[in-house]
């Protein structure tokens, strides 16, 4: 066991609302642990990048080297022109699966975690490692009794990322010779499929459902959404659930707003808000800091400083 204090980390909750005031679903915890701590995550982290970065499916994208959420979305977007552009493609054949799960990385199940590890071909060392860390880890809210940890990947941790991206592969893997790769999009728990009819819905829904049982996992229905992919944007058409599974105009995914034709248009809007936003947010700042420069050039020549 690594000693106290080392190994208490501090939780910081944070908000994820924009604004209002949250409830407990609506806070994300961050921990911040001891620099012995981050040591021996740096020594696992080595061999989890070396071996289990090769071996986790192509479809995943979350925190993987040289890859990110732009390239996620690149792909995702440039699957959907391929299909909208196929001389078979009838519009509202073809559905686009956004699904999103409650509490992902506070969910994890350690015993299973550990089971997948042992069956990914890392050393017992580095799985030792592990163990050590997970059995160590503990957690205070302002300065209070330590807490132990019983489930999840503590977020803040250099190892998590990996870890979770290995736990959640095994679906991803089923789902990716189910509905073929290039229709699977995964970014650590945010995840899309592209399935052709209510049959590939229903199915990559219940292996979904099914992995959430085995894993201890569970799925946010009212937060998943199916978009019929369209090749122009419809605004009627919609509402309605599938399987209690919201059938939506708009989904936002990876903070990226997509329409009914998968596109951008969207985001270019949302930009040109946040834009404006930025510029007057920069303007009052200007103006605070002339006035201030104002202020204290009068106090300073009233004030004239004597030699």
């Amino acid at each position: 066991m690594i000693p106290a204090p080392f190994n208490c980390a501090r939780l910081h909750l944070l908000n994820k609302l924009k604004a209002g005031v949250p409830t407990l679903e609506d806070l994300r915890p961050i921990m911040i642990t001891s620099p012995l701590i981050k040591l021996i995550e740096a020594i696992a982290l080595k061999e989890l990048k070396s071996k289990l970065e090769p071996s986790i499916t192509s479809a995943q994208a979350g925190f993987i080297s040289k890859l990110g959420t732009q390239v996620h979305i690149l792909r995702l977007l440039g699957r959907i022109k391929d299909i909208q552009s196929s001389p078979r493609f009838v519009s509202g054949n073809w559905f686009a699966f956004f699904i999103d799960f409650k509490s992902a990385f506070d969910r994890v199940n350690h015993q299973k975690l550990f089971e997948k590890l042992q069956l990914s071909g890392i050393s017992d060392r580095t799985i030792n490692i592990l163990k050590l860390l997970y059995n160590s880890y503990g957690f205070s809210l302002m300065e209070g009794e330590p807490n132990k940890i019983n489930s999840g990947v503590a977020q803040g941790s250099l190892v998590s990322p990996l870890l979770y991206d290995w736990y959640v592969d095994d679906l991803i893997s089923h789902l990716s010779k189910q509905l073929k790769p290039e229709n699977v999009f995964a970014y650590a728990d945010d995840m899309a499929f592209l399935c052709l009819g209510h049959s590939d819905v229903r199915a990559a829904l219940a292996a979904v459902e099914g992995w959430c049982l085995r894993n201890g996992a569970q799925l946010n229905k009212k937060k998943c959404g199916i978009i019929p992919i369209r090749k122009r944007e419809v605004a009627h058409d919609f509402g309605g659930e599938f399987e209690g599974i919201p059938i939506v105009p708009e989904y936002k995914y990876l903070g990226v707003p997509l329409d009914s034709a998968l596109t951008l248009k969207h985001l270019v809007k949302l930009m040109k808000i946040k834009t404006k936003k930025f510029n007057r947010r920069i303007g009052l700042l200007l103006q605070q800091i002339v006035g201030t420069a104002t202020k204290l050039n009068l106090f300073a020549g009233l004030c004239p400083m004597s030699l």
